[in-house]
């Protein structure tokens, strides 16, 4: 949906915040445009939603207010493939805000695809699969898995959740890149003590029941190794077949559920782009 009307530069009332969430739980996302670049406004937006989210320090230099993450024309690979920010937090966040500053007409958009809306159509034989089941969700673990060890697929449907040998080697290349200016540690290899956050695969929020996969999601609750990939990828291309196409241009102001929506970077050349990011906490675990 796209808004009609200007965020403010200070904390919302009760009424605008109340507003606002009506609008996420009917529409999912909301578009405001020709927003002014003060970052306040940003600020105060996510905080009528929930408390803005630090992000993890060790992808920025000092300085940084840590509630925001900056995307400068960054080909950062793990982008490319379908996920839901933070989700390796026992709670995720309940929405995701970003700015967008620069953008040319070649720049990348987002995809986005809304996972409750892709539920309703499955069959109800894979629906109550899919309620059955659990997955841990670790970014160090699944970036290991996903970038390290497990290129494969040709990735060229819009829906593709897999790691192509291209998107490996841009990974490859891209930490490297970081290490020469801002250090961040390897992928660790598979610990005995499974990392991360485990949550259902079948979510529920304001009355819909909502698919949480992504590129986070690494190891299923019985499986191990290339086979809960597998089996997650198989119903990733399920649930991702038809997204949406957010193209930005400077002053969008994009805020969308990061639960029952999944996003990814558009495929294809990444044009130059400048993203400015927060997120809004959430109050509690998947079904809040």
């Amino acid at each position: 949906m796209v808004a009609d009307w200007a965020p403010p530069c200070r904390a919302w009332t009760a009424d605008e915040r109340s507003w606002l969430r009506g609008l996420l739980a009917a529409h999912r996302a909301v578009l405001f445009q020709d927003v002014d670049p003060v970052l306040r406004i940003q600020l105060e937006l996510t905080a009528a939603i929930g408390a803005p989210v630090g992000v993890r320090p060790r992808w920025h230099g000092r300085g940084v207010i840590p509630q925001v993450r900056f995307e400068r024309h960054d080909p950062a690979p793990h982008n490319d493939v379908w996920h839901a920010d933070g989700s390796w937090s026992a709670h995720p966040a309940a929405a995701t805000v970003i700015y967008c500053a620069e953008a040319t007409e070649t720049a990348a958009g987002t995809q986005l695809v809304d996972t409750a809306a892709a539920f309703e159509r499955l069959p109800s034989a894979r629906q109550q699969e899919l309620r059955s089941r659990a997955a841990f969700h670790h970014v160090e673990q699944a970036e290991s898995l996903r970038f390290g060890a497990r290129p494969g697929g040709d990735g060229a449907g819009t829906g593709s959740n897999r790691v192509t040998a291209a998107i490996a080697f841009r990974w490859e290349s891209w930490r490297a890149q970081r290490r020469q200016g801002r250090a961040i540690p390897a992928p660790r290899p598979t610990a005995p003590a499974l990392p991360g956050a485990v949550h259902p695969v079948v979510g529920a929020r304001d009355g819909r029941e909502y698919v949480y996969l992504g590129a986070h999601a690494w190891r299923l609750d019985d499986e191990v190794g290339a086979d809960s990939l597998d089996r997650i990828d198989r119903w990733m291309d399920e649930i991702t077949s038809s997204p949406v196409i957010h193209r930005w241009s400077a002053g969008d102001l994009l805020v969308f559920d990061n639960r029952s929506l999944l996003h990814r970077r558009e495929p294809g050349p990444i044009g130059p782009r400048l993203l400015r990011r927060t997120l809004a906490s959430a109050p509690g675990p998947l079904e809040d």
